[in-house]
């Protein structure tokens, strides 16, 4: 998941059931969890994820510091071109918990 999202395509995942969500949410690196929010449910919980990757995104926005992006970008892309021959298979794993995922590429103009 995080590799699909760091060169750029779209994730969705979807389940038959929350919990299966959540397991999957803990697994993720805490930078992305944080931006991951459930839309089957619609308790208080999961509006307060919504909101807080709302704010994360806005502070990490206001922040930021364009030349600094640059070359960080330039720098992971760098690394992610060295490290696309060792791309393991999750979504065999995935299928077996029930957990389906759907890529798809950005627009290109």
């Amino acid at each position: 998941i995080c590799h699909y999202l760091a060169t750029g395509r779209r994730v969705l995942v979807t389940s038959k059931g929350e919990p299966a969500l959540e397991v999957l949410r803990q697994k993720l690196p805490a930078g992305v969890r944080e931006l991951c929010v459930s839309l089957g449910s619609a308790d208080a919980s999961s509006f307060r994820r919504l909101e807080a990757a709302v704010e994360n995104l806005a502070d990490n926005v206001a922040a930021a510091q364009p030349s600094a992006l640059a070359s960080a970008r330039t720098a992971c892309s760098s690394a992610f071109s060295r490290g696309r021959t060792h791309a393991g298979s999750g979504a065999d794993a995935a299928s077996d918990a029930g957990i389906r995922l759907r890529l798809s590429l950005p627009a290109r103009h």
